[in-house]
């Protein structure tokens, strides 16, 4: 694992004044997406995240948001299991109109939503309020990095991730 901490320290790690999507002020900005130009390093994040979640067996992978969308393909293309399912932040305006795209869960499924990066868990709240009426069971929400900031136990599943921002401050 420390390997992993090293290699997204080293091409994700921004130091300077950012605004989070949550809003909130930081100093330093966890950049997860950048280590996602290395496909050596997407496959063995997205490997490492899905074994966190494997005992589970998640039947479908939601890929959500710019951060979750790659870690999902990933997860979906090399774990022939998971059906992919991708949501849009809102509704088409054109064409079918879905917000739903891929294969659509159902009560049967057994689902896991990916991220890059977990500060308060908005956009995996956003994904969620998506899946929801499907009936799929959401099982494990998995991230990248856990910025600490924020109460995984405000999500309606289990939060797993592979490294602290603390942990990636300190390697």
């Amino acid at each position: 694992m420390n390997n992993l901490v090293s290699r997204v320290k080293a091409t994700g790690l921004l130091q300077g004044d950012f605004t989070l999507r949550s809003g909130r002020k930081a100093k330093y900005y966890l950049d997860v997406k950048k280590s996602f130009g290395d496909p050596r390093l997407l496959n063995d994040l997205a490997d490492s995240l899905y074994e966190l979640m494997r005992e589970l067996k998640p039947t479908c992978v939601v890929a959500y948001g710019f951060g979750g969308q790659p870690i999902a393909d990933v997860m979906a293309s090399r774990h022939v299991e998971l059906k992919l399912t991708r949501i849009r932040d809102s509704l088409k305006n054109y064409g079918t109109g879905r917000q739903i795209e891929g294969y659509e869960p159902n009560s049967f499924d057994r689902v896991i939503i990916p991220d890059d990066v977990f500060t308060t868990g908005s956009s995996l709240k956003d994904a969620t309020k998506i899946i929801q009426p499907t009936g799929a069971q959401i099982v494990s929400y998995g991230v990248i990095v856990n910025r600490e900031e924020g109460d995984p136990s405000s999500l309606s599943a289990p939060l797993v991730w592979l490294m602290t921002a603390r942990e990636v401050m300190k390697s």
